[in-house]
């Protein structure tokens, strides 16, 4: 795979395009995202930003339609050609897709708070994972812009650990004395984090996974490579 994406970059036809753009749309979710997160440490008003968040999603959405359209017109005039890049390309546009839903998702959750977020129990733990998550956001793009096969690696096995760390904080948000309103919008949030680095991860593993293993795990891989050896 990291061959594929490679030999996509020095292509001059339009799916080096297409896969600019798809690097351009996982930079509008960076930049949604962090603009979701100045909520939780109140650079940004949580009703004031609601509006802001809804049009960065529907940009977003617009952006993968348009992708996705044009993988169909480069199939259309060149079939079977690159057909491989274009699965690859068409799975991973949703995954960046859904990356913007959850982000938008977080703002609903914030608003939903009968208290200011940086007042919550748990808010250091969620700056912690989010600030996380943000570096993950960087190291997936530029693991698709260079075909940076370690780089994406890395991204892909970190996931097994924000998924334990997220659960396990859930778990102790559910057996705390928190309050019904806290507790939900907190876990929630949480949540809503550790499926936006799901979504990345998935991202990433086109970089190191054949097309059939997308959003597969490198385990899964390193066992088949030791029964094939």
């Amino acid at each position: 795979m990291f061959r594929l994406l490679f030999d996509l970059w020095k292509t001059q036809h339009s799916l080096k395009d297409l896969l600019g753009d798809f690097v351009e749309m996982l930079e509008m979710d960076r930049r949604m995202f962090k603009k979701v997160l100045g909520v939780f440490i109140g650079e940004t008003d949580r009703l004031d930003i609601h509006e802001n968040v809804y049009k960065r999603d529907v940009e977003i959405n617009r952006r993968e339609r348009a992708i996705r359209k044009g993988i169909l017109q480069h199939l259309t005039l060149h079939p079977g050609g690159d057909l491989p890049a274009c699965l690859v390309l068409m799975s991973i546009v949703k995954d960046a897709e859904r990356v913007g839903d959850y982000a938008k998702n977080i703002v609903e959750v914030a608003q939903a708070l009968k208290k200011d977020p940086k007042e919550l129990r748990h808010i250091e733990e969620i700056m912690d994972i989010s600030e996380h998550v943000t570096d993950i956001f960087a190291n997936t793009i530029n693991a698709i812009r260079d075909s940076d096969g370690a780089l994406a690696k890395e991204v892909v096995q970190d996931e097994s650990a924000m998924t334990k760390r997220c659960d396990a904080l859930v778990e102790k948000i559910a057996n705390s004395d928190l309050s019904a309103n806290e507790a939900v919008c907190t876990a929630m949030a949480i949540r809503f984090f550790k499926r936006i680095e799901a979504h990345l991860s998935n991202i990433a593993s086109s970089v190191v996974l054949p097309v059939h293993r997308l959003d597969g795990r490198l385990e899964y891989e390193s066992r088949k490579k030791k029964n094939t050896d």
